[in-house]
């Protein structure tokens, strides 16, 4: 996990579900069927980041053009993650590793 970003799964099946999150304390949790107490469908669960990660990008950005300070993230940054997506996407096309320079 770093800062508000964390990963989360739900896996859910006839038995009951295994759930998966990095917020917390005991990251990992199985749900039998009987401790959803007799209720029909799948649990929903609740956003555990208290302020959106694309509000605090924004906040960030904007504090960045009031006060003059540079970014953490930098425009090159943003250029080697297409770089490393676009490599992904070549890699799955050919099957092979993809190096990047």
């Amino acid at each position: 996990r770093h800062g508000a970003f964390g990963a989360k799964y739900d896996i859910s099946g006839d038995a009951g579900a295994i759930v998966y999150s990095a917020w917390e304390t005991q990251p990992l949790r199985v749900d039998l069927r009987e401790t959803f107490e007799g209720k029909v469908g799948v649990q929903v669960p609740s956003s555990p980041v208290l302020i959106s990660p694309y509000y605090l990008e924004l906040e960030h950005f904007l504090n960045c053009l009031e006060t003059g300070r540079q970014p953490d993230i930098t425009p090159l940054d943003g250029l080697k993650a297409v770089e490393i997506g676009v490599a992904a996407l070549k890699s799955i096309e050919t099957g092979k590793p993809v190096t990047l320079a």
